[in-house]
């Protein structure tokens, strides 16, 4: 079965939307075996409640040098220039008519459904791509080469214009595509596919862009033209929400496959009520030093340090822009939400990182060894600052794990998903800590790198924790440094709970019972230097402090 890939960018629930107008193009009832491309003059054609501009030059060898043209051509055999209006298809979805269309053609949306919602539509190759790219040409080659091992794939882009502006959010479909790993996987579409435009919102305008994997010195060698049936639009119009609290990274704006690292000068990023600090410098071989990049890639199958900026997912949660992080970066939050609660983000590896714990690479290890029984992870911690304190509580995400006695259940994230960050309480700053199995002589092997995208902050302000403090405040340890014991004084003989001790990093390495007869703990298995001792009563009252051990 043909493969046909598409991003979904979901802002909203399409599942209602009813079509109000379908350009089918039969209003011109054309003879069969022929076509129309604006000779006659008439600067385009209208089908339902969209238009087709067209622009027709006899220069252009008697073709159309832009916008679409209109066919019933049947000719699914012949290839070469000659027989450019005919869809390999042999006709139309469900007639003999359908659009030919070519680079950045545009198609405007009008009357009643101007400014809503697109359904979709089918695409499928013209004759003439469809054999370019399955044999080559005089000027294009033959798809795969003559190993059929070449990674080439002819794609599609379409964007909107909405009120003025061309938006970043993009649907793709690869019309071809020859970047599998097994061969027996590469295709070229030679049905009719239906691509799903309702995640782009509001529409008053379609973009169609070509690219193409066969570049030469006059630029894109494959034939740059593509065919289209029944356009769907709808009466239904979408309030697209603003929301301050949610960080969708879109502001920025950036272009699908490009990102943000600040080489472009930037210290910081902010997205929603969230400031994403990045250091950069030229030093680090054209990548940002820590913290923080935001992006728009979509290469979700190159391997290599070349494609740190890739989400596996090929876009963000609900739109083209998410952002990458590494180890140790931190997410302040502003003023106005400054100690509040965060409700979570969302969370998936980059490509770069997936692909090396799937395959191994020069530095990093195949997750789960040649035997797949290796009890590999590689895992994020995630702690908060609150008034300038580092908290203990650790939220942990496995962004990897291979522990499972059952190698089925082994997995690598590759999708996005949801981390509840609400246990962490009131939150001023967020700190991502990144771990392995795959540790070398110079430290962890696994690409330190990992993508989120709409953290999510609460208008909420949790008191619970200035409440514990006050209520256990006279909670006392001693001796500050210690050696192998500290004894907790706990100040009521009706106190009681559990003791934690983690390091800096926030990982818990002791926890015991705690009560009026058992308040002492053996630390003389610690490594010198500083730690957090932490109590937790039976009612969930709180008492956290540092200690010193030598």
């Amino acid at each position: 079965m043909r493969k046909f890939y598409f991003v979904l960018i979901s802002i909203f629930s399409a599942t209602f939307i009813f079509a109000q107008s379908t350009a089918s193009f039969e209003e011109f009832q054309l003879p069969l075996d022929t076509f129309i491309n604006n000779a006659e003059g008439t600067g385009g054609y209208q089908s339902g409640d969209a238009f087709f501009p067209n622009n027709y030059s006899p220069d252009f060898g008697g073709f159309w040098a832009s916008g679409w043209a209109l066919s019933t051509m049947r000719d699914d055999s012949t290839s070469g220039f000659e027989n450019l209006s005919s869809s390999i298809t042999g006709s139309g979805l469900e007639s003999p008519t359908y659009a030919v269309g070519q680079q950045n053609a545009i198609i405007y949306i009008q009357n009643e459904s101007m400014g809503k919602v697109v359904n979709g539509l089918y695409l499928t190759n013209t004759t003439y791509a469809h054999n370019s790219m399955r044999d080559g040409d005089d000027f294009a080659k033959k798809f795969g080469g003559e190993s059929g091992t070449d990674p080439d794939f002819f794609k599609i882009e379409i964007r909107k214009f909405y009120k003025g502006q061309l938006d970043t959010t993009t649907v793709e479909v690869y019309l071809a595509d020859y970047r599998f790993e097994a061969d027996s996987l590469d295709y070229i579409i030679a049905d009719w596919q239906w691509v799903d435009l309702s995640n782009l919102g509001n529409v008053d305008s379609l973009q169609f862009t070509l690219s193409s994997s066969d570049i030469g010195s006059y630029g894109i060698n494959t034939p740059l033209f593509f065919c289209m049936d029944n356009l769907e639009m709808s009466n239904f119009e979408i309030d697209i929400p603003t929301d301050e609290n949610i960080s969708t990274f879109e502001e920025s704006n950036i272009s699908t496959n490009t990102f943000l690292n600040g080489s472009e000068g930037t210290t910081d990023y902010q997205s929603g009520n969230a400031f994403y600090p990045n250091s950069y410098s030229p030093d680090f071989g054209g990548f940002w030093a820590s913290g923080w990049a935001l992006s728009a890639m979509r290469d979700s199958v190159t391997s290599g340090f070349d494609n740190l900026y890739s989400a596996k997912t090929a876009a963000g949660f609900t739109s083209l822009t998410y952002a990458v992080g590494q180890q140790n970066a931190q997410i302040k939050l502003t003023e106005n939400a400054a100690g509040r609660i965060v409700k979570g983000l969302y969370i998936t590896n980059g490509t770069y990182a997936h692909n090396s714990m799937r395959d191994g690479d020069d530095f990093a290890k195949k997750f789960g060894g040649e035997s797949g029984d290796d009890p590999d992870f590689f895992k994020l911690e995630i702690q908060k600052y609150s008034n300038g304190t580092l908290a203990p509580q650790i939220v942990e995400f496995y962004l990897a794990d291979f522990r499972f006695e059952d190698n089925s259940q082994d997995y690598i994230v590759n999708d996005w998903q949801w981390v509840d960050l609400t246990s962490l309480g009131n939150v001023d700053s967020l700190r991502f800590t990144l771990s392995s199995t795959d540790i070398g002589s110079y430290g962890i092997n696994t690409p330190l790198f990992f993508c989120i995208d709409n953290l999510e902050i609460s208008e909420e302000i949790s008191t619970s924790n200035q409440e514990e403090f006050l209520a256990i405040k006279n909670i006392s340890f001693y001796p500050n440094p210690a050696i192998d014991e500290i004894v907790i004084d706990l100040a009521s003989n009706e106190l009681a709970g559990e003791l934690q001790i983690f390091d800096l990093l926030g990982r818990q390495l002791i926890h015991q019972a705690i009560n009026s007869t058992r308040n002492s703990i053996n630390v003389s298995s610690l490594k010198t230097g500083t730690y957090i001792l932490q109590v937790v009563t039976e009612d969930g009252k709180r008492f956290s402090n540092t200690f010193l051990k030598y």
